[in-house]
């Protein structure tokens, strides 16, 4: 008879059998062990944190596992007709193989104890670093919002991997609110010039630890095609006493065969509420289906160069109604100081000057 298994090898200093084999019961699929035959319950962080438990107990036979942290031990096992269990469909029971059970129809699956990419084991759980995720931190994250469940509320640098991408790609994350990858973020206290050449735009620059840079457009490409994102500008005031955001929805850079080139399907413009103090319009608008542009490849559709007149790099398309790179010259109200290559975003925010401005993917599905 066909029964999936899992398998604990155990090589740490216990002592126990190398080798133990937890089988679940498909002629009963839902019944777990009824609560009265229960002789120990403890708080674990996985399903093979509670196999380990239970193989570390002398007298455990079986267990129920009742996501996300309990695992309840008994000496008891289901019996043939699964009469001494109860149905729940938010539990899941095993119980110890016998060897005559060990057949090769059997599919296992192997879990070490050991944990990959400096990782390190605790309370039999791997605790993974530098965007390595999965149970043994065996793969790196193709996002900030699929490393959610491993970097919980953490802030700042991580590798990814979108699936496109040849090899790992340094970039900042936050892993809250809406679970940011970040693509710009700067203020104007820290001074990097944003007129940069093409191979800078494309490959990145400036300081990623001490966020003040552009992640790169090689790497938005690679995430953006990889799957769907929404793009988030957000400008703000001194120390963040005005803060305006705005989404792209179903934002896409393209190769840089095809320069770059972007487009997204609709806007959404985040309401004056709470912390949201500026209401942004969509200066973007014109832009949506443009070639990128720097100072030393002039792919707009003006007459000028509108990268070298604006001092900045953007998909200007012809010159636009915003530079969300320009240089950051905040006077003494936020108000623009009136030069050609300074921030400005246009419908809403005409004659308004930024302090700073972050741009990041959120997952759209």
């Amino acid at each position: 008879m066909f029964l999936p298994v899992l398998i604990v090898f155990d090589i740490l200093s216990f002592a126990l059998p190398d080798n133990v084999t937890y089988k679940s019961r498909p002629d009963c699929p839902t019944t777990v062990l009824d609560a009265t035959i229960i002789t120990k319950s403890v708080e674990v962080k996985s399903i093979i944190a509670c196999a380990r438990e239970c193989q570390r107990d002398k007298i455990c036979l079986a267990f129920n596992f009742l996501e996300p942290n309990i695992c309840q031990m008994s000496s008891s096992e289901l019996d043939n007709t699964c009469s001494n269990g109860y149905n729940n469909v938010h539990e899941k029971y095993y119980q110890r193989a016998n060897n005559s059970d060990n057949d090769q129809t059997m599919t296992t699956t192997t879990v070490p104890t050991t944990c990959l990419h400096g990782g390190s084991l605790v309370n039999s759980t791997c605790q993974c670093v530098n965007g390595y995720i999965g149970s043994k931190c065996e793969r790196l994250m193709e996002d900030c919002t699929e490393g959610y469940p491993y970097y919980q509320s953490q802030f700042g640098t991580f590798d990814i991997q979108p699936s496109l991408s040849p090899s790992p790609i340094k970039t900042c994350c936050w892993m809250d609110y809406d679970l940011r990858t970040y693509y710009q973020l700067r203020h104007y206290t820290t001074g990097i010039s944003f007129n940069r050449n093409w191979t800078s735009y494309s490959n990145g620059f400036g300081d990623i630890q001490n966020m003040d840079f552009w992640w790169g457009n090689q790497y938005a490409y690679y995430l953006t095609n990889s799957r769907q994102y929404n793009l988030v500008l957000q400008v703000s005031g001194e120390d963040n006493n005005d803060i305006g955001n705005i989404v792209y929805e179903n934002f896409v850079v393209q190769n840089e065969a095809s320069n770059y080139t972007m487009t997204y399907s609709s806007v959404y413009i985040i309401p004056v509420k709470d912390m949201i103090t500026l209401a942004m319009n969509d200066s973007m608008e014109s832009s949506n289906g443009s070639s990128f542009s720097t100072y030393d490849q002039d792919n707009d559709n003006s007459a000028g160069n509108c990268a070298s007149t604006h001092g900045a790099g953007w998909w200007f398309n012809n010159c636009t109604d915003c530079n969300p790179n320009g240089q950051l010259w905040p006077g003494g109200n936020s108000t623009r100081v009136g030069v050609e290559n300074e921030f400005f975003w246009n419908n809403g925010l005409s004659g308004w000057s930024a302090w700073a401005t972050a741009l990041w993917f959120t997952r759209s599905t």
